[in-house]
């Protein structure tokens, strides 16, 4: 082959062959670039949405709701915390460690937004006591309307203790009650038919029609005095003890529990073991415990709680009974 064969392959001094392959490469290279841009076109400013949040952030172990600001296809969301991505619109998440994290979401390839979030730890369930938002205090015959903030696939609402108040859905995550009778109720919502994820909300419903009791002469506590005509202290009255009452259910007050309460904190010799409670509730161990400004918690766990904690103080104690007098929830309040 004689050199002028070889020149004749050539176009400005380079091989047909490395003229082909830069051509196909330039080709590929806008192909790609054309692709790329008419994926972007289809990419709409979105944001998205975490709660239940309080001032201070986001918290451990609590179940977070995520959703977007808009409806798409193949959305995916990566929590930042090393546990498998999720897809759909609406998911939910929990954190298991405190820490800052960066929670991506993804719409298609190329289409994110990316919120750093602070989750700290809490002795708590850390319920901020705003997943359901409604009055606290209502009068007697007037609806009252309530909504979860949470997102579920389903929301069962009801009143605890009381089944003949039917709840009056209108919308999804809404219900409305009307209370014919003064007295303190829990508002419950249940997602997801899931009692794990359920939350409660205390409300007072006042009765105008009830009157102040008028004084009477039992009311009026006797001035004891002693031989010369000076007054004596009265005597001491000795707390209330558990009472066995007709159908041998043993009671106590509020008062009373109360007491029992406060010498578990202080883990004393006269505090009572657990097993001990089993005689005034009607689920044992695993009766519900609200905390205010928290989510419930079985007895059990609120018991260890109480044991691990020897610097809480109990402000108030609510029991709510069952009709043969064994409580079957308690509300709890601590001093901030």
């Amino acid at each position: 082959m004689n050199s002028k064969s070889i020149y004749e392959r050539k176009i400005k001094g380079l091989d047909n062959s490395v003229w082909l392959f830069m051509c196909i490469t330039m080709l590929l290279s806008m192909i790609l670039l054309t692709s790329f841009l008419l994926d972007r076109k289809n990419c709409i400013p979105f944001t998205f949405k975490i709660t239940p949040k309080t001032d201070s952030g986001y918290y451990t172990e609590k179940n977070l709701s995520f959703s977007l600001s808009t409806s798409a296809k193949n959305v995916t969301w990566d929590f930042g915390d090393g546990t498998p991505v999720k897809t759909g619109v609406y998911v939910s998440h929990e954190y298991h460690k405190a820490g800052k994290f960066n929670v991506t979401v993804s719409i298609k390839e190329g289409c994110e937004e990316t919120q750093e979030i602070t989750v700290k730890k809490s002795l708590l369930d850390h319920s901020t006591g705003n997943e359901i938002e409604g009055p606290v205090t209502i009068a007697i015959e007037k609806e009252a309307e309530f909504n979860c903030s949470i997102y579920g696939s389903s929301w069962r609402w009801e009143v605890m203790d009381h089944p003949e108040i039917k709840a009056n859905t209108e919308k999804l995550g809404t219900a409305k009650f009307r209370f014919t009778n003064g007295g303190t109720y829990y508002v419950q919502v249940i997602l997801d038919d899931d009692r794990t994820k359920s939350y409660t909300k205390e409300i007072v419903v006042t009765d105008s029609r009830v009157k102040p009791k008028s004084t009477e002469l039992n009311d009026i506590k006797p001035i004891f005095t002693d031989q010369r005509g000076l007054k004596k202290p009265e005597p001491t009255q000795q707390p209330q003890q558990p009472q066995e009452t007709k159908t041998g259910i043993t009671y106590i007050s509020n008062k009373s529990f109360k007491d029992l309460l406060d010498g578990v904190i202080s883990d004393d010799n006269s505090s009572k073991p657990l097993i001990y409670f089993d005689k005034f509730l009607n689920n044992g161990k695993e009766t519900t415990v609200k905390i205010e400004g928290s989510s419930s918690m079985s007895f059990n766990k609120f018991y260890n709680f109480l044991k691990n904690n020897g610097s809480l103080i109990i402000t108030n104690v609510i029991l709510a009974r069952d009709p043969e007098q064994k409580v079957m929830f308690i509300s709890v309040t601590f001093s901030k």
